[in-house]
């Protein structure tokens, strides 16, 4: 029976695997023809000046543009749900590498479109629509001088502000002193407003703090200077991964080989764990080096082999980056378990055990005082063994009388 039943759930998780593994094919294909769609409209992009039959096109485009895109960033939202531990699912050059593509031909689309509504005013026969997309307002980083803020603050101002044919020289400049401030904005201060002065504030900028050497110095000491976590918290936790990866991404696109150092990135974010979390990455970490062990003691030559190639006493750093991702989504899923847990079970209060003189009746005491609990109840029959204004059972000198004597 235990055999069978053995049988039973091999079968079931292999069940479970092909049909997981069958969904990701799935997904791989839809994914590939939705890149070869986005590969046709760059084609078409290129044969626009050679063939007046498809300039008519370009708001279908900028149609199937805008579908292609919401297609291909759902499917790899479905994609990276399979990401896990042993497998993990890393799409993230290929979701910038579209990204890229797209906006490209986005920007593309708008050009032609804005040309040719103003042809449209004059000639009222022509029949291709304006894009009509309202994207999200986009929020400005301030840079107040800190070196270790100005890769960002480039990046992010080049590409919606600086890089722009539609915004002129003037607003650029205005845009640019509402966005400095601190020790950089006495660079502005004496420049003048006018297109001359907003192409030298930039080159003043760029050359006080575009310092390839001072960059990746602030970047890998901002690492290390990386404050530790005080307690187990899903904000704290997500919070030192993502400086972590803020710090390693900028450093790449200095050229630094950020991916080399993977044990010391272990080591340094590790260290920075709190005592629970870096219990449990530990007990993870052990996991594998068990696994490691057994695969050593109890395979072959070429198994060893296999192990010392693939199979790392040390994880990398970005399997440990998603594991703790992971483990913050425990802790954020168990996070409302905990704070309004159901009250803790009290079991009754014991009964003193009753009286050997059940026969009589007994007050109840109250709980307030003992004032009140000494207070004796008047009857209106005077008792039957000293005349006074009680009940028997309260008689002080029948109280005093044994068993032979009450009877």
């Amino acid at each position: 029976m235990a055999e069978r039943n053995s049988a039973k759930k091999k079968l079931a998780v292999a069940t479970e695997a092909e049909e997981s593994g069958n969904a990701i094919s799935e997904l791989e294909r839809t994914k590939d023809n939705i890149v070869d769609s986005l590969g046709l409209l760059e084609y078409y992009v290129k044969e626009f000046d050679k063939t007046e039959k498809i300039q008519g096109q370009v708001g279908a485009w900028a149609e199937k543009l805008e579908q292609l895109y919401n297609d291909y960033h759902r499917i790899i939202a479905k994609l990276e749900s399979f990401s896990t531990e042993e497998e993990p699912v890393d799409l993230k050059g290929e979701r910038i590498d579209f990204d890229t593509r797209y906006y490209a031909l986005r920007a593309f689309y708008m050009n032609k479109l804005s040309k040719s509504s103003g042809s449209a005013s004059v000639n009222p026969q022509s029949s291709v629509r304006p894009l009509n997309i309202r994207l999200p307002e986009i929020i400005l980083p301030k840079f107040s001088g800190r070196l270790e803020d100005w890769c960002v603050f480039r990046d992010t101002f080049e590409s919606a502000v600086g890089s722009r044919d539609d915004i002129s020289a003037v607003e650029k400049m205005h845009y640019l002193k509402g966005l400095v401030q601190g020790e950089a904005a006495r660079i502005l201060d004496p420049i003048r407003i006018s297109e001359q002065g907003y192409k030298n504030t930039w080159r003043s900028l760029r050359l006080r703090f575009e310092n390839k050497r001072q960059l990746i110095k602030c970047h890998i000491r901002s690492i290390f200077d990386t404050p530790a976590m005080c307690k187990e918290s899903v904000e704290e936790l997500l919070a030192l991964v993502d400086r972590f990866e803020q710090q390693i991404s900028v450093l790449k696109s200095l050229g630094e080989p950020a991916d080399r150092w993977s044990s010391l990135l272990v080591y340094l974010l590790s260290v920075r764990l709190d005592p629970s979390t870096l219990r449990e990455w530990e007990n993870h970490c052990a996991k594998l080096d068990a696994d490691n062990i057994a695969a050593v003691l109890g395979g072959t030559a070429r198994d060893v082999d296999h192990v010392n190639e693939e199979s790392s006493a040390i994880p990398s750093y970005i399997s440990m980056v998603n594991y703790l991702q992971n483990y913050a989504r425990v802790l954020q899923a168990v996070s409302p378990i905990v704070s309004h847990s159901a009250p803790c079970f009290k079991p009754p209060r014991p009964q003193p055990p009753p009286s050997k003189f059940a026969s009589f009746p007994v007050a109840a005491q109250p709980e307030t005082s003992s004032s009140a609990a000494a207070t004796v109840i008047q009857s209106s029959k005077p008792c039957a063994k000293c005349g006074q204004a009680h009940y028997l059972y309260q008689c002080p000198e029948f109280r005093t009388m044994n068993v032979t004597q009450r009877s």
